[in-house]
């Protein structure tokens, strides 16, 4: 389970905006409860991609789908996905990108190019 591209941006830094309801996606039940007046959303999604669910790698991957190609015109975005992975990040994040369609994979690809022509440290 891994958590959709609103949840996954905050958590990684990249949003102040707190979502109001909290929807994960997973690959077996779709359904929706709520907790109190919070709203806990199941959304079922390929296994493909939940590969690196349990990773930085999945909120990433959650977080761009999210974003979609369009947002990753500014480079500024690029540089700033860039800056939240380390070394093991990189190898999960290829790996798992697999399952996501090909302009995923191609921003994936310059995320990673990104690291090492802009000096972004690798732990």
């Amino acid at each position: 389970m891994v958590p959709d591209g609103s949840m996954a941006l905050h958590m990684l830094g990249l949003s102040d905006q707190v979502p109001m309801r909290y929807v994960y996606l997973n690959d077996k039940l779709h359904k929706s409860e709520f907790v109190g007046k919070t709203e806990i959303v199941f959304k079922r999604i390929n296994s493909k991609k939940l590969i690196a669910s349990d990773k930085k790698a999945g909120l990433i991957l959650s977080a761009m789908e999210y974003l979609g190609n369009d947002a990753f015109a500014d480079k500024k975005l690029i540089l700033d996905f860039a800056k939240r992975l380390d070394s093991d990040d990189v190898k999960d994040l290829q790996n798992a990108s697999k399952g996501y369609p090909l302009w995923v994979q191609n921003r994936v690809n310059s995320i990673i190019s990104t690291m090492t022509t802009e000096n972004t440290p690798i732990n």
